[in-house]
Parts: structure tokens; sequence; C-alpha cells
């Protein structure tokens, strides 16, 4: 009939997957960053991460006006105390009606300071409400912030070590001593606190021909599994040998029963230690 000129009944219509639960409140939405979120941020550094919303509820999205909706996000330290209220605001393409969805390039400033936080995210409807108050569960991600000095590495088994000039020059045979020391994990293995493959902080002797004098020092365990970017001190347990003479101690991290971190060419702390009677 149209062929006719006769006018046609127009309605638009939102077409979404089957997979796409709608829902009768106004505010309602999805989040999905496909794991774009990284895991470990350098402080104070902007990150572009994409992250697809969609949708389901029955408010249109604006994308102009004094009321638009933005995508934002939220930091939390690791005991829920919010750091970060407000994030920086990443824009609409365009309105959103229910239904529809649109990938977005979010910019996420990390925290000023390092550490493990938790990163939500959050659409905000400007000058009205966060979509969380209106119990939109939020997308959350852990992330280890670290310093901006700290060399990432991509190698399986990487770390720094720092005794803060805290090793003694001189030592007692036969004496033990606690030593605070902080590693920091630089490579991408999480380092287990627990189990039978635990990573833990340990060290060798050697004289000064470069003979090992001993091979499995004490040792000393993490406090807490220790993702990439993260550093925690110690108080390392360390014996002094047996015998009277200078000798070099070497700190050394041991994946238990799967290999010593130096093995996997990762550089140790030398100390010279004067050892007496």
């Amino acid at each position: 009939f149209s062929y006719k000129t006769v006018p046609m009944l127009a309605r638009t219509v939102n077409v979404v997957s089957s997979t796409t639960q709608l829902s009768t409140a106004k505010y309602s939405a999805t989040y999905d960053d496909a794991t774009n979120t990284p895991a470990s941020m350098e402080i104070n550094k902007t990150y572009t991460i994409p992250i697809t919303i969609t949708n389901t509820g029955t408010l249109k999205w604006p994308s102009t006006g004094t009321n638009k909706v933005n995508l934002s996000y939220h930091w939390y330290d690791t005991a829920g105390r919010r750091i970060v209220r407000d994030g920086q605001r990443t824009s609409l393409l365009s309105d959103m009606a229910q239904g529809q969805k649109a990938t977005l390039n979010a910019e996420v400033l990390a925290p000023s300071e390092a550490g493990t936080y938790i990163l939500k995210y959050d659409l905000v409807h400007e000058a009205i409400t966060w979509f969380s108050y209106k119990t939109v569960p939020m997308l959350a991600r852990t992330v280890n912030v670290v310093s901006s000095t700290t060399q990432l590495s991509t190698a399986k088994y990487s770390a720094t070590y720092d005794d803060a000039t805290n090793t003694p020059a001189s030592m007692e045979i036969n004496k033990t001593y606690t030593i605070p020391i902080t590693i920091t994990n630089t490579g991408t293995l999480k380092w287990p606190s627990t189990g039978t493959n635990k990573v833990n902080l340990s060290y060798h002797w050697y004289d000064t021909a470069g003979r090992r004098i001993v091979r499995d020092g004490q040792r000393t365990s993490l406090l807490s599994d220790m993702a990439q970017g993260q550093k925690a001190t110690l108080n390392a347990e360390v014996l002094a040998p047996s015998e009277a003479g200078t000798y070099i101690l070497k700190y050394d991290l041991v994946h238990e029963a799967i290999t010593w971190f130096s093995y996997k060419t990762v550089p140790m702390l030398a100390r010279t230690v004067n050892v007496v009677s």
C-alpha cells in the first residue's frame, strides 16, 4: 500500500540481544571491561580503558546538557574506605535508550599514593545521582598502584630488595639478627604467601672467594600474597655463620620446591659482613 502513497505507521524499536536483561527500574546498567583494567598502575598516571556499558533501565541517558549521563569511577582502599569519590568523567558517544550499548574509552587517573586499591566503575546522572546510589551494581577491579620509580617487568620472576643499610656490618657467630628488608614484586608471578609452593625471603652466605658456605638460609614468610607492583617490608631472620671471618650475605627469594629467584637471573642484594667470635 505504501507504493500507492498510503502512509505507513512508524515506530522506533531498540533490538537487543537475548542475553540482555532489561529492567523496569529507571536506573539500571551493566559494565564490561573485558579484563582491560590493568592489574597494576603507576601513581598519578592516567589510563585509557575500554568499557562497554549497556542501558538496561527505562531512563534514556542524555549525552549532552547539564544533566547528562557520564561514565566515571571511585577508588576505595582494601578496608572499604572511599579514597576518591569523583573520578574523571567520560562522555557518552550519543544518547542511549534502553537496550543500547556502547564502548567508551574511560579515562582513569590512578591514586597519588602507592598501595592496593579497588577501582569501581559507576555511571553518574550529573547533578542528580550516581547510579550506584540507585542500587545499580558497580564493576569492581583490584589494582596495585606503584611508584613511578618502580620498574615492572614482563618476566615471571622479577624482584628488588632494599635493606636501607639495615644489614649490620658486623655479626657474632651463630647469632640470629632481625633485619628489615623491603621487597618489591616487579614480575608477573603473583607470589603466594601460603601453601607448599609459597614464596619466602631467604639468603645465602658466601666467602670472599665466592664459595657458597650456606645455601639454605632461614625463611621469612610474606605478610600476604603479593601481586606485581606490590611491596612489603619483612623482618628477615638471618643466622650468622658458625665461624669467624669475612662473608658476603646475599638476600634471595625462593619459590619453595620450585626455584630460587636468583636461578631465574634475578639479582640478589649482597652485603659484606664481618663475622666475629
